[in-house]
């Protein structure tokens, strides 16, 4: 197997070890037999586990912000609704195609190493900035409420959207996975009554 594809194979492996086992109780052993090498392999591509920790996170975290840019449809013809459940949506096909991930992120404890922490909050940090962003362009537009706390609210969402997708599209999900489109929108009609001024809830595009 080339260099390449054996860490892409170390990473997987791991994401899925993580996900089920959390950092903490998360070997090399684990990571080395679930990849069907051994612990000196894994050795030749990461020092440690706090490693490939990191690694993963950054790997996900550039996935996820360049599936963000990009947009299947036209954007400037929805409405902000529309639009707000679109983005929610993509966060959600996001994790929903990939088990683990959202998985990680939540299984992260209090006391977890001041290297490892760092990754996880950069993790959470782009999802917010991403969400507060879109909160500022809606306040100018005169579209949302310019009185909320953006940074609450953006928390709000974002834990809305982490835990819907563990729940839901998670490796050990208690229920049917729920349709993507649908979901979006009901987080859309939760938080729209109180992001949304009068002009955006009866804006209409032509």
């Amino acid at each position: 197997m080339k260099a390449s594809l054996r860490k892409k194979k170390i990473l997987e492996c791991s994401k899925k070890e993580f996900s089920k086992n959390g950092f903490y109780k998360t070997q090399i052993a684990d990571i080395a037999k679930a990849a069907n090498i051994s612990r000196a392999t894994v050795y030749q591509y990461f020092n440690n586990k706090d490693e490939i920790y990191m690694t993963l996170l950054s790997e996900q975290l550039t996935k996820w912000k360049e599936m963000m840019k990009q947009n299947e449809i036209d954007v400037s013809k929805l409405t902000p609704a529309e639009y707000f459940s679109y983005q929610v949506r993509k966060t959600l096909k996001y994790f929903a195609g990939d088990r683990y991930i959202s998985n990680i992120v939540l299984r992260v404890g209090i006391g977890i190493p001041k290297d490892i922490d760092k990754p996880v909050k950069h993790f959470e940090e782009s999802i917010l900035a991403v969400i507060i962003d879109e909160l500022e362009k809606g306040i100018k537009s005169g579209f949302i409420k310019k009185e909320i706390d953006t940074e609450f609210i953006s928390t709000l969402i974002a834990g809305a959207i982490l835990r819907t997708s563990s729940y839901y599209f998670g490796p050990y999900k208690r229920k049917k996975p729920i349709n993507i489109k649908q979901a979006a929108d009901e987080i859309t009609s939760i938080f729209g009554a109180g992001l949304f001024t009068q002009e955006g809830l009866s804006f209409t595009k032509k």
